[in-house]
């Protein structure tokens, strides 16, 4: 973990290490468990948290899964998930907030989390600094935490396009969509651009 500091500038590494701190000062400490020791309570607890998370977006959330899916990974795919997990000290069965994590191969995928209450940089400790710790522990090469924007960047994570297919039925949609997909599509390449242009990444000597 002190490599993945060392790779950023010196305000950067002295902000990480300022949120990882937070989790002491308020007496949290956050684990990572694996699908093989994770507790079936969890997982609708995980889907709670979750709908939490995205109703608190309004319309513009992400709410596509419900709890029979959580329900389903947990049971079909038990050996592929890791949970980041945080508690409150003296109380480590209950947990305040999680993130759900996937592994295969050689990649730890991370993409949804949750928590009881807004707690101040659990966020960045449950989805980011835990996992990257267990990933470079478990010597996992690549750590892709999803979705996301300027916080992701900030702490290090390269955005990258990637390739989707939909299919509109209805025909007044095809056709705008047909008409304004390549602006569209230079629109996110510039987003993505100005993303990685604000990762404080030291600079190489």
């Amino acid at each position: 973990f002190d490599d993945y500091l060392a790779s950023f500038k010196s305000g950067q590494r002295r902000n990480i290490r300022r949120e990882r701190r937070s989790m002491q000062n308020q007496a949290i400490v956050v684990e990572t468990i694996s699908g093989e020791e994770l507790p079936e309570s969890y997982i609708p607890l995980m889907y709670r948290y979750y709908a939490r998370t995205n109703a608190r977006f309004g319309p513009w959330g992400c709410k596509y899964l419900n709890d029979a899916f959580f329900q389903g990974i947990y049971e079909t795919y038990k050996h592929r998930l890791i949970f980041s997990a945080a508690f409150q000290i003296g109380n480590q069965s209950d947990p305040i907030g999680m993130a759900m994590l996937l592994k295969k191969g050689q990649a730890l995928l991370g993409r949804y989390w949750g928590s009881r209450q807004a707690v101040r940089d659990l966020h960045f400790n449950v989805c980011f600094y835990r996992p990257i710790e267990w990933a470079i522990t478990n010597r996992y090469q690549n750590f892709d935490p999803g979705m996301g924007a300027e916080h992701k960047a900030r702490r290090g994570f390269e955005s990258v396009g990637v390739y989707s297919l939909h299919r509109f039925y209805d025909e007044r949609l095809d056709g705008l969509m047909r008409t304004h997909i390549d602006t569209i599509n230079q629109a996110e390449q510039e987003y993505i651009d100005a993303l990685n242009a604000f990762i404080p990444l030291a600079r190489k000597e």
